[in-house]
C-alpha cells in the first residue's frame, strides 16, 4: 500500500504535467475558438473628366508631403484623395470601376496584394505616383506621349483600401451589369476609422502636366471601366 507522502508526490507530479500540457496546448486553443478576424478590401477606379488638368495637380498636393508611415498619415490621404473627388461634379465621373471582397484577414492580406498588382499593370504604361503603407512614393518608368488632340481628357484614380471589419457597398445587377452610387462608395471609404486602415493606395494616371489621357487610352489601358 502506497505511503500517503508517495500519493501526495504522485498527485503533485500529475498537476504538474496537466498544467505544463495545458500552457503548451493554450494559444493553440485560444486560436481554435477565437472567431475569424474579417475585414475589407475596396478597389475604386475611376476617369474623371480633368482638361484643366486641375484635379491632377490637387493630387500631387495631397500626396507631395503626406507622411504614411503611420496610420494618421494613411486615414490623411484617402480622405483628402475622396473629398476630392467629392469635389467633382457628377459630369466630371465618366467611367468608374468597383471590386469588394469580404473576407478574413488573412485571405484579404493577399486578395489586396492582387488588387494592387492589378492597379499597378493597368497604370503600367505610365509613370505613377503611389502612396502606401511603408509612406514610399514609387514611380514606374514609362511615358505617355504628349497628344494635341482637343478631345477629352482624363485621370484615371485608383483607390484601394485594406481595413477591418466588414465596410458594405450596397449596389444591383442589370443584365449583367454591376450598378452601384459612386458618391456612395466615396462616403464609405471617407467613414472608415483611423483604427480599421491597414494599408492605402492611391494611383493615377497620367501624372505629369505636359502628358494627357484621353478616351481611346482608357479603352487600351483601362479596359474594366469601359
Amino acid at each position: 500500500m502506497a505511503s500517503p507522502h508517495s500519493l501526495q508526490a504522485r498527485t503533485s507530479l500529475a498537476i504538474m504535467i496537466l498544467a505544463n500540457l495545458f500552457s503548451i496546448l493554450q494559444p493553440l486553443l485560444n486560436q481554435l475558438m477565437m472567431p475569424p478576424r474579417y475585414g475589407s478590401v475596396l478597389f475604386f477606379q475611376v476617369a474623371v473628366s480633368d482638361k484643366k488638368r486641375a484635379f491632377r495637380r490637387k493630387l500631387t498636393r495631397i500626396t507631395k508631403n503626406a507622411d504614411t508611415s503611420t496610420l494618421y498619415g494613411l486615414k490623411y490621404v484617402l480622405k483628402e484623395v475622396v473629398n476630392a473627388l467629392l469635389q467633382c461634379n457628377d459630369s466630371s465621373f465618366h467611367f468608374t470601376n468597383l471590386q469588394t471582397r469580404y473576407n478574413s484577414m488573412e485571405n484579404l492580406s493577399k486578395c489586396f496584394q492582387e488588387f494592387l498588382y492589378r492597379g499597378l499593370k493597368a497604370h503600367g504604361k505610365h509613370e505613377n505616383p503611389s502612396v502606401n503603407v511603408d509612406g514610399n512614393v514609387k514611380h514606374k518608368d514609362s511615358m505617355v506621349t504628349a497628344n494635341s488632340s482637343t478631345g477629352n481628357e482624363y485621370t484615371v484614380v485608383t483607390v484601394m483600401v485594406l481595413a477591418t471589419r466588414k465596410h458594405l457597398i450596397s449596389s444591383f445587377k442589370e443584365n449583367g451589369q454591376r450598378y452601384f452610387d459612386s458618391i456612395e462608395v466615396l462616403q464609405t471609404l471617407k467613414r472608415i476609422p483611423e483604427n480599421e486602415i491597414q494599408s492605402v493606395e492611391v494611383l493615377w494616371s497620367p501624372p505629369k502636366k505636359d502628358e494627357v489621357l484621353l478616351e481611346d487610352d482608357l479603352v487600351r489601358n483601362f479596359h474594366r471601366l469601359i
